[in-house]
């Protein structure tokens, strides 16, 4: 078993070394890294390896020996690799030409891991996971492997919610079709685990229905946040825990998000071009 002290991202580190440097010191780290904004969030999240080249690089940045990095990106990807194994995938998505790649199975993979390592300060007991079905199913059953790993060992109820949207641009009603436990909620500490947020209803939804059950505290987490499609009363809503944030206005498909059924099972995630009708 790893000291989750010690388990973590090269890109965590950075990010508190990084801590109150000015906007212009960033910039000139990431052109020295030769790579973009956005890969570099990435970097930071634990999404992408990081390569050997670049350790000298944030070494002579941060004061930090080069090789503590490559021992925490050593470890962390050995780390990341336990729940889902990614040797030799092949991204079954781009065989549709009507997907656009945006996530890969090592990338959300490696996210994941990241994530449930943010959790550690989460309770080890009266923790209740609590997906919402169905597009949460697989980042939920990733995620609580990794938490089991880290010596925590969550109970699991599930929700069931659908939305249908409104004459209201950016609302939507929330229909419920299976309730949660009150045994299992009340007393407890509930993380609610979702595919994406969107408007935020959906989970505002469900944070307020546990709380309505007696939990004592109510956490939210989220794969994928897409914040300019808050609705207007939940502008300044955010999940607890987000794996990415994203910004499109297209359907993401995989990993338990889907097309009228369809790219469920992939292990990565892509955008659709085209949605069915």
């Amino acid at each position: 078993m790893n000291d989750v002290r010690m388990l973590q991202p090269p890109g965590s580190l950075l990010h508190y070394l990084m801590g109150g440097w000015p906007e212009a010191q960033q910039q000139e780290l990431i052109q020295e890294l030769s790579v973009s904004a956005s890969h570099f969030q990435r970097l930071l999240a634990g999404a992408e390896p990081w390569r050997e080249d670049q350790f000298s690089v944030i070494s002579e940045a941060t004061g930090v020996k080069a090789q503590t990095f490559s021992e925490l990106e050593h470890e962390f990807s050995r780390w990341a690799g336990t729940v889902r194994p990614m040797d030799g995938y092949v991204n079954e998505l781009l065989h549709d030409e009507n997907i656009r790649e945006r996530f890969t199975a090592v990338e959300i993979s490696r996210r994941v891991a990241a994530l449930a390592l943010e959790m550690s300060g989460l309770p080890s007991s009266r923790l209740v996971m609590v997906p919402i079905l169905k597009g949460a199913f697989i980042f939920s059953a990733d995620l609580i492997r990794y938490l089991f790993n880290l010596e925590k060992n969550p109970f699991v109820d599930f929700l069931e919610l659908s939305s249908k949207p409104t004459r209201h641009e950016r609302t939507q009603e929330i229909v419920t079709s299976g309730a949660l436990s009150p045994q299992a909620i009340q007393g407890n500490v509930v993380l609610i685990v979702d595919d994406i947020c969107d408007t935020g209803v959906t989970l505002d939804t469900a944070r307020q229905h546990a709380a309505s059950m007696g939990a004592t505290e109510v956490y939210t987490c989220v794969l994928f946040d897409r914040k300019e499609h808050r609705a207007d009363h939940l502008l300044k809503f955010s999940p607890d825990f987000v794996g990415f944030t994203v910004s499109t206005s297209g359907w993401l498909v995989g990993y338990g998000m889907d097309d009228q059924g369809r790219f469920r099972g992939s292990a990565d995630v892509g955008e659709l071009l085209v949605q069915s009708p």
